[in-house]
């Protein structure tokens, strides 16, 4: 059974972590909002989605009978493949009635609230806190700012232009100019059903697609990162602690009562690290493919094809994919940091029911904590290599297929 946070101190904890509990809330508004009737067309909320899922694999499959000769029709055919994954790690993200976008909170609930750390070592928690917090009102503004301006670049604007073109054009009572509305998402559809009504529609349709990613992608990176940045506060703090009680010189009652207290929250946080090693394993795989065939078709895209506008992509998919590696490894970096800070603790000086308890906590700590997909990729800073040299496979591959068609 899941661990919840008790209403009345989460109300105290509310008062105490604020910006925190904030963000959460707001992730569960969204989750309750995508979950109010259930999955189905009559739910009008997922209907949307639904839409996309379909309107990716009709394009795919009308992309599979065009000019396959041409290089721009299998760039386009691979980024419908990566939107197609993308909204597909959405849906894993929401889960079955929303379930895991509700545990994601449960478990930002758990690491904000406090409420596992060992209230006998007051002046740990608090110089620790203080030395290791995260803004992370500011943290969000901050990315979702980048997210915003990065979309805003390939559809808000050119819908944007879009609008005032299609009403100055009517005011104006000159449809020729209309045929130069900018595209924000290419659709493969037969050339006599080209008009202007219908590329208007399309883009409306692109511009959905993004404000979906806007929102979802949002809630998915930020969520996933404050769990990863909490899971290296807590071991982190788990390692402070084991300094402290390694300096005090108690009474043996008080040190049996600490070290109990200690191992505890080693094994509280080791829990919480295994749930969310469970829920994310799935988004890790789709996230990896999706950012893999991102990088791979904007460097076609910008190398081959000359077009230097999907540069701003490539950067954000770059940002992207070095966060996650990034925070993964500080969380195997810290969890190598406490095993080997349990092995170097003076544990000879000690009696033999503390001996014990070290050895229960190193033998627990030698697994690594690393998160992966049943083992074949791990969230740790090889991951941003690996996925570089797969995107440049893959552009190799493109390359050599449009010189092989020549």
């Amino acid at each position: 059974m899941e661990n919840k946070v008790p209403k009345m101190a989460s109300a105290a904890i509310n008062d105490s972590f604020p910006e925190e509990f904030e963000i959460s809330s707001q992730f569960r508004r969204i989750s309750k909002m995508f979950n109010t009737n259930g999955i189905g067309f009559h739910n009008m909320r997922i209907t949307g989605h639904i839409l996309l899922v379909l309107c990716c694999i009709v394009n795919m499959l009308m992309g599979l009978h065009s000019d396959w000769n041409k290089v721009e029709s299998r760039i386009l055919w691979l980024r419908d493949l990566q939107s197609f994954l993308l909204i597909q790690l959405f849906f894993c993200m929401l889960g079955k009635r929303s379930w895991t976008l509700e545990l994601f909170c449960d478990l930002m609930d758990e690491h904000y609230s406090r409420q596992h750390e060992i209230g006998e070592f007051c002046e740990v928690n608090r110089t620790f806190r203080l030395a290791n917090s995260l803004n992370v009102k500011t943290y969000c503004r901050n990315f979702l700012a980048v997210l915003t301006i990065r979309n805003s670049a390939f559809s808000y604007v050119p819908m944007a232009y879009s609008v005032f073109l299609v009403i100055a054009v009517i005011i104006g009572d000159n449809y020729s100019q209309l045929q130069q509305l900018p595209i924000i998402t290419y659709f493969h559809y037969p050339q006599e059903y080209a008009s202007w009504q219908l590329q208007f529609a399309l883009n409306i349709f692109a511009t959905y697609f993004y404000v979906v990613n806007t929102v979802l992608g949002f809630v998915f990176l930020i969520s996933n990162l404050l769990i990863l940045h909490n899971t290296w506060y807590q071991f982190g703090l788990f390692t402070e602690y084991l300094r402290e009680l390694n300096r005090m010189n108690l009474e043996e009652a008080r040190l049996r009562y600490l070290m109990n207290r200690v191992i505890r929250y080693h094994q509280t946080i080791l829990s919480m690290h295994s749930r969310y090693g469970k829920l994310c394993r799935m988004p890790i795989l789709i996230f990896n493919f999706s950012i893999t065939f991102q990088i791979c078709t904007y460097i076609y895209s910008i190398i081959e094809l000359r077009k230097s506008r999907f540069l701003i992509q490539l950067i954000f998919a770059l940002m992207l994919l070095y966060a996650f590696s990034s925070y993964g490894q500080r969380v195997v970096d810290v969890g190598e940091r406490s095993s080997n800070f349990l092995y170097e603790i003076r544990w000879t000086e000690k009696p033999d029911w503390y001996q014990k308890h070290l050895l229960l906590m190193l033998t627990r700590s030698a697994n690594s904590m690393e998160l992966h997909f049943f083992g074949l990729m791990s969230v740790k800073r090889t991951l941003f290599t690996k996925v570089l040299q797969a995107a440049y496979t893959y552009f190799n591959f493109l390359k050599g297929t449009d010189e092989g068609l020549r």
